[in-house]
């Protein structure tokens, strides 16, 4: 292979894999290799770890139960994240109706003042 007389950026994963197992071939000189495919040496040294670092958490054994327990932790967030919104516009309605007591005129009756922007309304407690 004849060197390449510029340094060039690879983004293909399967060029960048094939440049990696070329390199961990017993005998090749990395720096040759590195000229030959343009790239820094630096660059090989990076994708080689980052390679063994995915292999390595590919390999790792996953029991079931924990890939259950992510897909429940995700519904779990979703969830909750749902709530909290309600929860949000639930307050804000709270905040618009706030209810005070008021007493009425008449002993023992007890009216409601209803607080919406700037008209009120006074309720008996039997009607809400």
């Amino acid at each position: 292979m004849e060197p390449r007389k510029c340094y060039r950026k690879i983004n293909d994963p399967k060029e960048r894999l094939r440049i990696v197992l070329a390199s961990l071939q017993p005998g090749v000189n990395k720096s040759e290799l590195c000229r030959q495919e343009g790239i820094y040496l630096q660059q090989l040294v990076h994708w080689t770890q980052e390679a063994l670092k995915g292999a390595e958490n590919n390999l790792k054994r996953q029991p079931r139960k924990a890939r259950e327990r992510d897909l429940e932790k995700e519904y779990l967030k979703r969830e909750n994240d749902h709530l909290k919104e309600l929860l949000l516009e639930h307050t804000k309605e709270i905040s618009v109706l706030k209810k005070t007591r008021v007493h009425n005129e008449i002993p023992g009756q007890i009216t409601y003042a209803l607080y919406s922007g700037r008209k009120i309304g006074y309720y008996p407690a039997w009607s809400l």
